[in-house]
């Protein structure tokens, strides 16, 4: 068969794609190798169960995503919705968080979602997702109070401060999409620490980007019934991360479930307030610390491999289809 221009092209991104992927893994291999061995010795009906759960999360996200876009293109579908929410978990776990952003953004734009609105888009469903893991957080904890200071009493000032972090988080994010006073103040701290002029073009760039920003997050909260139902949305998609402990542990009273869900939307909030490439290693940390005081160190350093597995490497692996199968001119 003759190699054309367009086959050399698709040739040359492939391989490219498959030496990102060959390093990632090398130097991630001293985590991966646990983890497949874990997986190896595991049940392919647990690997199969734990896998659907995972995917749950994801199909929501994809959900919020065309929903958000369905308002700047009509014919954004689901599918690419859900697409879309792969494509940036395996840029996301690729580059260790850092290019999550960018490769949503470019996603909806080559699915005709207008560029300049897909900041806001990307930017509103974070948040969204933020306002969920504090919401769901906070009703676990004071709901669930008397157990959690039973089992972590002596970690309760730590975990009262990662929440209130979350807290914070959460409110700086939302204040970055709407806040103009709170631009002002960037801006302003900004030009002061910018006296040699270098920096200028840049402080204008992120002027306008602001102003990008808080126009296109007004137009998309325009509708608050579609605001509340995004957050609800957020909610349920945390579920199904939450439930993986309760099966990977066995939990099966409604009382042991409550707990369990309860810890892990703990380990969440705080997972996101440690400094941690993408919350990688402080959730690993969190997960095994908590669990251990109930079900001991060695299942719950077990247990956090396959959870590792169902929410980081399954869902790469699933990104690496999606992006070898992506194409312009496909519905994908």
């Amino acid at each position: 068969m003759k190699i054309t221009k367009i086959n050399k092209k698709q040739i040359f991104k492939i391989f490219v794609l498959l030496a990102m992927i060959g390093i990632a893994c090398f130097l991630c291999k001293d985590s991966l190798v646990p983890v497949f061995l874990k997986v190896k010795e595991t049940k392919i009906s647990t690997i199969a169960m734990i896998c659907i759960i995972s995917l749950g999360y994801f199909v929501f996200e994809g959900i919020n995503l065309w929903r958000l876009s369905l308002i700047y293109t009509p014919s954004f579908t689901m599918a690419q919705g859900v697409s879309c929410s792969f494509y940036a978990c395996f840029y996301r776990t690729l580059t260790m968080g850092s290019a999550s952003f960018a490769a949503g953004m470019y996603y909806l734009n080559k699915k005709k979602v207008p560029l300049a609105n897909t900041l806001s888009l990307i930017t509103l469903q974070y948040v969204s997702f933020k306002i969920a893991i504090a919401l769901f957080c906070g009703i676990c904890v004071f709901s669930d109070y008397q157990y959690m200071h039973t089992m972590y009493g002596d970690y309760f000032s730590f975990i009262l401060i990662g929440f209130l972090l979350t807290i914070l988080i959460t409110t700086v994010l939302i204040l970055i999409c709407v806040c103009t006073p709170f631009h002002k103040l960037i801006l302003w701290v900004c030009s002061k620490l910018n006296r040699s002029g270098k920096y200028t073009e840049q402080i204008n760039k992120m002027n306008a980007e602001f102003v990008s920003l808080r126009e296109g997050t007004y137009f998309l909260m325009k509708d608050k019934v579609a605001m509340a139902s995004l957050v609800f949305r957020n909610l349920i998609r945390l579920i199904f991360w939450y439930c993986l402990p309760c099966f990977l542990f066995g939990t099966t009273t409604l009382s042991q479930i409550r707990h369990t869900i309860s810890i892990s939307s703990l380990i969440t909030a705080l997972a996101g307030v440690l400094p941690s490439p993408a919350g990688i290693g402080s959730t690993e940390f969190l997960f095994t610390a908590f669990f251990s005081r109930i079900y001991g160190t060695t299942l719950a350093a077990s247990s956090m491999l396959l959870y590792r597995f169902a929410t980081f490497i399954f869902p790469f692996f699933v990104g690496i289809l999606v992006v070898m199968c992506y194409d312009d001119k496909k519905k994908l």
